[in-house]
């Protein structure tokens, strides 16, 4: 008995416990009749939680979290500003406490020795030719630089805030992975634990969808979810136009998975960026039932990438497949069994497509049933595999309006190449107003989108960081200094190819959720390319 109770003690930390309060508080304020308001009181515990747990708990608490941010209803019409921005506020300012920052001595020190303290600032953050760092500044300078030139500075301001409220989460990673020798590990275990929540949620989405019409599922999902999610004003425009559902010339249409995200295409690159995870937690794994455990969550996740629809993902584990495939014998030759997982888990997403053909007949037949219609033929149980074979039809509806867009795009940056329009102003490249940014207005394509906003300099200092950043995690592959560091940094390689080569076709990278978890990896990579330098002399 009173080994049951150390083991239960042990289980139920005070992290473990905040997460499970969250995801209780979340899930009844999203599915049930619960007020909204109950999020404020949720939010109330988390802030002084994160301001007062000790920061290799809380950054842990936050990662895990990460699917289950909502927006805060402070007034009527201010209820989308979302939580995760004074959590992360809140860290920091226990990682400022932590440096020392609130020290009266510590400035003291800092301006009287002025030199050397820049000096080891200097060698610290290494800021040497082809720096990530540097690059990183480089392109915050183009952005302020651009609202020069911008119709509405504001926006750009904001587009501006955004990302570096995102980006604090970088030096704090930073500062734990260098302090706690066993936190990459717990860091892979959270993300893992956002994942299983993200698949929950998508889960009980495919469920319902058996159970009620889809048009119900539209409304109830617009209506209740996304407004404890993102807010009344979202909540309206989905109830009304949204991306959920795939539409077909003679066929129903079939719901695109979307799970705790506004569309499909963001939840689909959440999904690909915790691959990698599951890759360094399978080395880590020490018993059958948790490897076995970790294949079935890769193969639930990318069957979950096929059910999103998104077809610029799968056009992008098109080009990974390609890049494992032509880096096969390099990456054998570094760490034969991080190459045969990789190629295995890869593997996986072509089971998984197949396997969706099981997908519209199933759905329709219930469908049909909810109406009292008979069964459907089929051909129209093969719906689903229009939208693949639609991936190269121009005058597809969705294809034809980014073409259009893209041709827009094109003709402002050769009309303004050097500034740009100024960040987040890009709405006004398509004549619409201001608003439109908050309803996705962008150019289908990330590098595009920056070109045209902050100019060719900025779009191009975006790919070096890319280029940049793939070189920091193939280093990484190839040192092996860790026993799950072959295995992490090969599936992180290949998949931010994946995630990379979606970017194409758009901007999902710039969701909240995703390049928070995208920031995280940034620092993992970042920590370990530095410590081998350091080691090396």
């Amino acid at each position: 008995m009173t080994g049951l109770l150390n083991k239960t003690k042990r289980f139920f930390t005070i992290p473990k416990i905040v997460f499970l309060i969250e995801l209780v508080v979340v899930s009844v304020a999203a599915f049930s009749a619960w007020p909204k308001e109950l999020i404020l009181f949720l939010t109330a515990l988390l802030l002084a939680y994160f301001l007062l747990a000790p920061l290799k708990e809380s950054f842990l608490v936050f990662v895990a979290s990460i699917p289950l941010f909502v927006a805060m209803p402070l007034t009527l019409n201010l209820d989308y500003v979302a939580n995760w921005r004074i959590f992360i506020l809140a860290m920091f300012v226990s990682f400022a406490r932590q440096k020392g920052w609130f020290s009266l001595n510590y400035w003291k020190n800092f301006f009287q020795r002025g030199g050397a303290v820049k000096g080891e600032l200097k060698q610290k953050l290494d800021f040497g030719p082809g720096s990530l760092k540097i690059l990183f500044l480089l392109f915050f300078i183009l952005m302020l630089l651009s609202l020069v030139v911008a119709q509405s500075p504001s926006l750009g301001l904001k587009k501006i805030v955004f990302l570096v409220n995102i980006f604090l989460l970088y030096p704090m990673a930073g500062l734990l992975l260098g302090e706690n020798k066993d936190y990459p590990k717990k860091l892979l275990l959270a993300i893992l634990a956002g994942l299983v929540v993200v698949l929950g949620v998508a889960g009980a989405q495919l469920a319902l969808i058996f159970f009620v019409p889809l048009f119900s599922f539209w409304q109830l999902w617009a209506q209740r979810f996304i407004d404890v999610f993102y807010g009344s004003g979202l909540a309206l425009l989905l109830t009304k136009s949204n991306t959920w559902f795939a539409y077909y010339k003679s066929q129903p249409p079939t719901l695109r998975l979307f799970s705790v995200f506004p569309d499909s295409h963001s939840f689909a690159m959440f999904l690909v960026l915790c691959l990698p995870a599951i890759a360094g937690c399978w080395a880590l794994a020490k018993k059958n039932w948790q490897r076995r455990a970790l294949w079935g969550l890769g193969f639930c996740s990318l069957l979950a990438v096929v059910l999103s629809g998104s077809r610029g993902a799968w056009v992008g584990f098109a080009l990974a497949l390609a890049t494992a495939i032509i880096g096969w014998r390099k990456a054998a030759a570094v760490s034969r069994p991080a190459n045969k997982f990789n190629l295995i888990l890869l593997s996986l997403f072509l089971g998984a497509f197949l396997l969706s053909f099981a997908y519209p007949p199933f759905l329709y037949l219930a469908q049909s049933h909810q109406r009292g219609l008979s069964g459907m033929s089929l051909k129209e149980s093969l719906a689903f595999f229009e939208r693949a074979r639609s991936i190269s039809d121009t005058d597809e509806t969705s294809n034809k309006g980014r073409l259009e867009i893209w041709d827009a795009a094109i003709k402002s940056v050769a009309e303004k190449p050097w500034l740009g329009v100024g960040a987040g102003n890009f709405p006004f490249v398509l004549g619409e107003n201001s608003g439109a940014s908050k309803k996705g207005a962008s150019a289908h394509n990330l590098y595009l989108d920056f070109a045209v906003e902050i100019g060719v300099f900025g779009a191009a200092t975006l790919i070096l960081i890319f280029l940049y950043f793939l070189k920091m995690i193939w280093v990484n592959f190839a040192s092996r200094q860790e026993e799950f560091a072959p295995f992490l940094f090969l599936a992180l390689f290949v998949y931010m190819i994946w995630i990379l080569s979606y970017s194409v076709f758009d901007v999902v990278l710039l969701n909240d959720k995703v390049l928070m978890l995208l920031t995280v990896w940034l620092a993992v990579v970042d920590f370990f390319y530095e410590r081998r330098k350091a080691a090396r002399g």
